[in-house]
């Protein structure tokens, strides 16, 4: 993913900038953190005494 420079700000894909892409891809990190997390839960419940 380079990025290319203009006027001193370094852009990203779609225009977007390198802040804009590390914080989607955090994101995307933590919702499928989030997801894994409450599949884990419902396929392999705790056990209950």
């Amino acid at each position: 993913m380079a990025g290319v420079i203009r006027r001193g700000v370094v852009a990203g894909i779609g225009g977007r900038s390198v802040r804009e892409l590390a914080l989607e891809v955090v994101d995307e990190y933590v919702q499928a953190q989030s997801t894994g997390a409450v599949l884990d839960r419902l396929l392999d419940p705790p056990p209950t005494h």
